[in-house]
């Protein structure tokens, strides 16, 4: 006899089968089977065991219809004696089948390789088994029609499908057939002759299923069938129980076929004990054409409008912190869904772990992101598809190699600077691993030689499996991978590894270590059992190994006796819980909207329905199943409903509310609407680390909330000094080293800094402290720049300069200079640069551009000395440090302590006139440079001014009494000229020296200023005459040289004294952020404002300084 038991949601069928299982089990009654969907027969289990006892158990089977019939062939003698393959096995012997028949097909064969087509095929293979179509009703059907791409694809099918179960069913069982077998072990059993059957929590069956509950029918006394349904919607094709309805049709139908007699169906109803009555009133309008909407807002129902996925998380989590806390609810009573797996589940696990809430998440975890699974496929990847920087990486950086973290980061800095790519991982590193530019030395030898051991440490295991990989069989290859593993005590790492993570705190991480290395080891298995005997190449076993992992993945049990369940609506059987968070209420995601049609569309499914061929449903019936999940979903909740979604996704792409939502407004119009950005900041604080959010929110915004909550995390050693940092960033709190003594001990009380250091501080303290203090450095690439193209000048001039006499270089033509030049960029590049050599070439292209560069400059310094009388004595002159030219330049301090200036000159020019020695200076510069005086004042440009009063007091030993003379810098970039169309050939030239003009000041003294320039024609230097005979451009009286260096030694002392104090602001000089390696974690903010220096003049500069300083000092040398 066939009982049918309907009930809406609340309508608790599934204890009233609980209840007569356990009547007729009292009544001592053997026999009893209640069947249950395969991931709800354990907690059915565990429910039934708290109802009838251990003793009661011996008399019922709860299982689901696999389970079943397992059970019953193997009670029969009738079970496979092959081992049952999986989904692993199907996904590689589809890949092999697809393999073997590629050069037949036309339709699938573009994708014959790809893991999702035959993850695609084996769905359709297992779809048809469930209907119980043969692929003979295919072919037979295709061959009745006439040309079409349905009867083409039917026709290739035909092809695939046969030769993939012949290689399936070849060493193993195919449990997507035990359903068909054992449909057929009970066509010749009575197996439930005198049974009762209890089936529950289904609301479909497939053909396969449906045949094998046919039998039981036929044989069984009694069989119960519980279905969530409204007899009143039956005939409704629209109602959300259409589909449920569709199929109690078909069960009665067998039932009427086989003359099995059907009892008045039992119709429960809810009785509303422990409902609340507004989710009751919820549950009978939800998804009805005509509903009954109710005044009032309901207690029980809430709707949250997040601004995204992350806002909607975060009110969940702290939601739920406060139930535990306020109202004594126990985690086991909550229950959260998405409508899809992975969906949320990155958000939710920040969100629950913020806020201090146990959660299990009821999904299956992707085997693909596991540290050994990215160790192995990141192996094979280097094996079949050649070394790249990026796999190698990834491979070295999993934690399971023999490099530590510090040699993975060594390689990774060279290969960055080098830009190692493929095959240069195998042969030996030769560049400098300090960059370009930089001679190789003893310290860069040894540098080397430790970077090309680590390399060799981490290639040669790489390079000695794939050769065994490569030349192995198909079955020795998965061989080779296991003694890999072996060799390289993978599984000592990986128990180092969860040693780590459980350290960490993540216990539940330690215990997966050893799941995931069982699931790899079946995994070799299986390409261990479908490659024997194949010749298999290395990218096609890649390609299987792509497909199996495709479809691994593993579960995991709950780590607490009391967790809230994060589940997925199609997937989990959680029952009815006092409160639900519905997430992720938004249309096309829950419900959801069909997913993309398959091998078949919804015309090609219809057309074969018509000639009798019944596959899987179409679009019309997955819309109404998901409505369905939806209405199970929201009526799973007792006490209360939380139901959110966002209004935009993180592209910022709008999203509309779904019909969950709008289902629920049309009930109650005044349902309670929250909006995530309006709840305020103290209601989200349920945790220390959601506290510090709402501190650091409310802290910009200047709210009150912000000093409670700074009392709040007083003495705390975690928070109290982030909250500091914070202060510190937002109120423009001047940043200091706290302790003087702790910044002393930092810098040094005798400080010796370059010219270019101090500078750096007067841009921005804070980029000072963090390169030279903290001396942190962004990864740097070895490039053709403006900074190698500086290096190579200077070198170039060097040794132009200092190899050639003025004499020989005035009388030597383009021809020789331009030969000359080559030759210096060809040794450079051979001696510190690695020769040319594995260069590619856009780099010799760019390399070889300095050439010209250096040639029109070296021009332009050969016409310079054809009227000027001083001449080039000093390059890179060394200026304190080890071994130095000259001493330093020193400052004593107020407090005791000294600041000295080292540094370089690119080279110093002299001029022996008259008994006295004059001194100017030149630095070399890649681009345009202008000199301000009054940026000199700032600390900005000092640079040349510090190196020529170096000269001037501490160059006696080296030039004798000398005559400080002038600072200029010497572009190699020409500045833009106005040249006229008609302009002739002395214009141009003269053009053309100007735009290459020196930049800066000199001494207002004439005899200098002629030595430098004969006459003064404004062509070299930027100073020339006036009408009236006066100097005209940036000249300096000796008196005021004398002011400008007690200006400068003022500003030295300041700075240093400043880093005594450890100040070090963030107050960055305009532009000094533009190109600031450190600008990601100073907190500035362009609105703060920037330190502007005023645009003053030339002459306003020098009278500031006389009237700063009315009385010259005497500036003697030493």
């Amino acid at each position: 006899m066939l009982n049918l038991i309907y009930g809406r949601n609340y309508a608790d069928k599934t204890e009233y089968i609980r209840e007569l299982a356990a009547r007729e089990i009292k009544d001592g009654k053997d026999g009893l089977f209640l069947i249950v969907p395969e991931q709800y027969s354990y907690e059915s289990s565990r429910r039934m065991l708290e109802k009838v006892g251990a003793e009661g158990m011996l008399r019922i089977q709860v299982l689901g219809l696999t389970r079943l019939a397992e059970l019953i062939l193997s009670e029969l003698g009738k079970s496979s004696a092959k081992p049952p393959v999986d989904d692993g096995v199907r996904m590689l012997t589809m890949n092999m089948a697809l393999e073997e028949l590629k050069d037949r097909l036309e339709i699938f064969k573009k994708h014959s390789t790809s893991p999702m087509l035959s993850a695609e095929l084996v769905s359709f293979a297992t779809e048809l088994k469930q209907c119980s179509v043969s692929v003979e009703q295919l072919t037979d059907f295709a061959d009745s029609k006439e040309e079409s791409t349905l009867k083409s694809k039917l026709n290739e099918l035909g092809m695939i499908l046969p030769l993939y179960y012949t290689m399936l069913e070849k060493d193993g069982f195919d449990t997507d057939d035990v359903l068909t077998r054992l449909d057929e072990a009970l066509t010749q059993s009575d197996y439930f002759k005198g049974k009762t059957v209890f089936i529950n929590e289904f609301s479909c069956f497939t053909k396969q299923e449906l045949n094998v509950i046919e039998k039981i029918l036929v044989q069984s006394d009694r069989v119960f069938i519980s279905y969530t349904t409204d007899p009143e919607s039956f005939g409704d094709e629209y109602s959300v129980f259409a589909n449920v309805n569709k199929q109690i049709g078909v069960i009665k139908q067998i039932a009427q076929n086989n003359g099995v007699e059907i009892a008045e169906p039992v119709i429960l109803t809810e009785d509303g004990s422990g409902i609340d009555k507004n989710l009751l009133n919820l549950e009978k309008n939800i998804f009805l054409a005509e509903k009954k909407n109710f005044d009032g807002t309901p207690d029980s129902i809430e709707l949250l409008n997040a601004p995204d996925r992350a806002g909607e998380c975060d009110y969940v989590a702290f939601t739920v912190k406060k139930l535990l806390r306020e109202n004594g609810v126990r985690c086991r009573d909550i229950a959260v869904y998405q409508r899809s797996k992975g969906s949320y589940d990155d958000e939710l696990g920040t969100a629950f772990l913020k806020y201090g809430v146990p959660f299990y998440e009821d999904r299956r975890q992707p085997l693909a992101s596991q540290p050994l699974v990215v160790y192995l496929h990141s192996l094979l990847e280097l094996t079949c598809r050649g070394f790249t920087t990026e796999m190698f990486m990834r491979w070295l950086k999993t934690g399971l190699t023999s490099l530590n973290e510090d040699e993975i980061s060594s390689l990774e800095n060279y290969a960055f600077m080098w830009r190692i790519k493929t095959s240069q991982w195998k042969n030996a590193f030769t560049d400098n691993p300090y960059g370009y530019g930089i001679e190789i030395n003893n310290d860069s030898r040894t540098e080397l030689e430790r970077l090309n051991k680590i390399r060799e440490k981490a290639v040669v295991p790489v390079l000695s499996f794939a050769k065994a990989f490569n030349s192995a069989s198909g079955e020795g290859k998965a061989e080779v991978i296991y003694d890999f593993l072996n060799k390289n005590k993978i599984t000592e790492k990986l128990h180092e590894l969860a040693v780590t993570l459980s350290d960490e705190g993540r216990e539940y991480l330690y215990d997966e270590q050893n799941t995931v290395w069982e699931h790899v080891i079946g995994m070799l298995e299986r390409l261990y059992i479908v490659c024997t005997g194949c010749n298999i190449s290395a990218e096609r076993f890649l390609n299987m190994f792509d497909a199996l992992l495709s479809v691994s993945d593993f579960g995991t049990l709950p780590q607490g006796l009391d967790d809230v369940i994060l589940g997925v609506a199609d997937r989990s059987r959680l029952g009815c819980k006092k409160y639900v968070f519905i997430i992720g209420a938004n249309d096309g995601v829950f419900p959801l909207n069909p997913p993309t049609q398959g091998l078949l569309n919804d015309r090609d499914r219809i057309t074969l329905r018509k000639a009798g061929i019944e596959l899987a449903e179409t679009a019309d019936y997955k819309q109404t199943e998901e409505q369905f999940a939806a209405y199970r979903t929201v009526c799973s909740a007792r006490e209360k409903l939380f139901v959110t979604f966002s209004r935009a996704d993180y592209d910022g792409n709008i999203l509309a509310p779904s019909a969950i939502v709008n289902e629920i407004t049309a009930v109650f119009p005044k349902v309670k609407r929250t909006v995530y950005d309006n709840i305020p900041e103290e209601e989200k604080i349920e945790s220390d680390a959601s506290a510090f959010e709402a501190y650091a929110r409310s802290l910009s915004r200047n709210e009150k909330i912000a000093g409670s909550l700074a009392e709040y995390f007083k003495g705390n050693e975690i928070y109290s000094g982030r909250i500091n940092t914070l202060q510190g960033y937002l109120t423009k709190k001047e940043q200091k080293i706290k302790n003087p003594d702790t910044a002393v001990k930092l810098f040094g009380k005798d400080m010796y800094l370059s010219a270019t250091k101090t500078e750096s501080y007067h841009k921005c303290p804070f980029m000072y402290f963090c390169k030279y203090g903290l001396n942190a450095e962004p990864r740097k690439r070895a490039e053709v720049d403006s900074s190698l193209g500086g290096t190579i000048v200077h070198e170039a001039f060097e040794i132009m300069l200092k190899k050639y006499s003025r004499e020989v270089l005035e009388n030597a033509d383009d021809k020789w200079l331009k030969e000359k030049t080559d030759e210096i960029l060809k040794n450079y590049l051979n001696q510190k640069m690695g020769g040319e050599e594995l260069k590619s070439r856009r780099f010799m292209k760019l390399f070889g551009a300095f050439s010209e560069q250096i040639f029109n400059i070296l021009k332009r310094i050969i016409e310079e000395f054809r009227v000027s009388e001083f001449v080039p004595v000093d390059f890179e002159l060394k200026i304190g440090g080890e071994k130095p030219d000259i001493p330093a330049y020193k400052v004593l301090l107020d407090d005791g302590g000294s600041l000295s200036i080292k540094g370089s000159v690119d080279r110093v020019d002299e001029m022996d006139k008259n008994g006295r020695k004059y001194i100017r200076i030149i630095d070399y510069k890649s681009g345009i440079k202008q000199f301000k005086l009054n940026e000199v004042f700032h600390g900005i440009n000092a640079q040349m001014l510090i190196y020529l009063y170096a000269i001037y007091a501490n160059g006696g030993e080296r030039y004798g009494e000398t005559v400080p003379s002038g600072i200029f810098y010497l572009s190699a970039k020409p500045a833009d000229s106005d040249l006229g169309r008609n302009a002739g050939e002395d214009e141009i030239n003269n053009k053309i020296l100007i735009g290459r003009q020196l930049k800066g000041m000199a001494i207002d003294d004439e005899t200098a200023l002629n030595g430098m320039e004969k006459d003064l024609k404004g062509i070299f230097l930027p100073i020339t005459y006036n009408s009236d005979g006066s100097v005209k451009g940036n000249v300096i009286s000796f008196e005021n040289l004398l002011r400008l260096k007690k200006e400068i030694d003022n500003m030295l002392k300041e700075t240093a004294e400043a880093l005594h104090q450890g100040i070090i602001d963030v107050k960055p000089l305009k532009g000094a952020c533009d190109y600031c390696d450190f600008a990601g974690v100073c907190g500035f903010n362009a609105e703060d404002g920037f330190k502007d220096i005023k645009k003053e003049k030339f002459d306003d500069s020098i009278k500031m300084l006389e009237n700063k300083y009315p009385d010259g000092e005497v500036l003697g040398n030493g």
